[in-house]
């Protein structure tokens, strides 16, 4: 309860001796002066001005918790609009930006959007592909080893520069640029031919090869294979030409190639017999791209376009997937930061709820305090009263007033409530 409107009654709840004997001793005063008249029906004096002040302090003490207990009705009014009105609001905010902002990502970057419908039409063309032919070949894609075989490649192909370094010394001596140049073109170009060769091997296999495209096939492994057997002899018959000039004491390849010519050097090397510098050099060149063959004869499906199809299925399957997921994982950070705001808010309300609690429980216990402070203020104008009356009679040579009474609870109790 305030303090404030309180005190405008705290003399009557607790009741201090002093008071009792200051109006004895103004009883006694007024008594031996006689007052007031015997003939007197009403109170007056002292003990009318006792009623009137306990009636102004209890009338004062009502109009200001009156006004207390209207701000605490405004607060409770205030506080149930917040709940019902501002969090819910702030509740339905939260939510149609949340929708809106899932409706933006679905439709721009999600299931929804053009990319992921486009995505997911290829898909469908891409599996229905891929079922046809699973179905009429009946076994899945036959490779082995895909993410090695490029790496393996890339070692044959560094392999080939040394082997074939060697031969084109014979013509490029000490133009060191261009050899390595030269050794890195062809070593290239072998390994190319391999996987070509091993390649269209691997494809002449299959059973679902029309004859035509496999008499295709067949044309072209002998033309490639030509252009390997011829390379790698002439590279030989070099390698060959080169380790018969030292034996033969040749002081500088460049004096001999400067002398003859490199055409004239190159036209004496067709005419070498191979020794075994050469056939080393045309064994290693033929053991090098027949690794390459094996590689890319068990690297690819016999199949022409069953492996591409696998391919484009699964990279679409994979493409569908993560376009689902980062759309999964955006719609999920934007669940949390929903969450995370309309814990704010549940908090918020909660607090509201408490306020409202403790503001109700104030006004009851207003209200409770109301029924016993007003018991306690009518005891104590009566002991006020009877005090009073035992110092006038006391001093008093007259009869008593015939208003004095025993008791006056029920007279104060009409009086204070006028």
């Amino acid at each position: 309860m305030s303090v404030t409107y309180r005190n405008y009654i705290n003399k009557y709840i607790e009741l201090q001796p002093h008071e009792l004997t200051r109006v004895e001793k103004d009883g006694e005063r007024d008594g031996k002066l006689e007052i007031p008249e015997s003939n007197e029906q009403n109170p007056s004096g002292a003990i009318l001005k006792i009623l009137t002040d306990a009636r102004s302090s209890w009338q004062k003490y009502i109009s200001e918790k009156g006004s207390n207990l209207d701000d605490l009705r405004k607060k409770i009014a205030n506080t149930e609009y917040n709940i019902d009105t501002d969090i819910q609001m702030q509740i339905s905010k939260e939510e149609d930006k949340l929708n809106n902002d899932q409706t933006v990502l679905i439709n721009q970057e999600g299931i929804k959007s053009s990319k992921y419908i486009q995505l997911s039409e290829n898909l469908d063309e891409a599996k229905h592909d891929y079922d046809s032919l699973r179905s009429e070949l009946n076994r899945p894609v036959l490779t082995k080893f895909e993410k090695l075989y490029l790496p393996f490649l890339l070692i044959l192909s560094v392999a080939e520069i040394p082997v074939n370094l060697k031969a084109f010394s014979l013509i490029f001596d000490e133009q060191q640029t261009i050899l390595l140049a030269l050794a890195i073109a062809v070593g290239t170009m072998l390994i190319f031919f391999s996987h070509t060769i091993g390649h269209l091997l691997r494809e002449t296999g299959s059973d679902e090869v029309s004859k035509e495209l496999k008499l295709k096939k067949y044309y072209g492994i002998g033309a490639i294979s030509s252009v390997i057997i011829v390379l790698v002899y002439v590279l030989a018959l070099m390698r060959q030409k080169l380790a018969d000039n030292v034996e033969v004491g040749t002081e500088s390849l460049a004096e001999l190639i400067k002398t003859e010519g490199p055409v004239q050097t190159l036209q004496d090397a067709m005419f070498t017999t191979l020794g075994t510098s050469g056939y080393a050099l045309l064994i290693l060149n033929l053991t090098i791209i027949a690794a390459g063959i094996l590689a890319s004869f068990f690297r690819h499906d016999p199949h022409p376009y069953y492996e591409k199809v696998n391919k484009k299925y699964n990279a679409l399957r994979g493409q569908t997937f993560l376009m689902k997921k980062r759309q999964d994982d955006k719609l999920t950070d934007l669940q949390e930061k929903y969450n995370r705001k309309l814990e704010i808010i549940r908090n918020k309300e909660q607090n509201l709820n408490k306020d409202k609690a403790i503001t109700l429980e104030e006004i009851k216990s207003i209200e409770e305090f109301d029924k016993g402070d007003f018991k306690d203020i009518i005891n104590s104008v009566d002991r006020l009263i009877l005090s009073y009356q035992s110092g006038n009679s006391k001093f008093r040579k007259t009869t008593q007033p015939a208003f004095f009474k025993k008791s006056y609870n029920k007279q104060i109790r009409e009086f204070l409530d006028q």
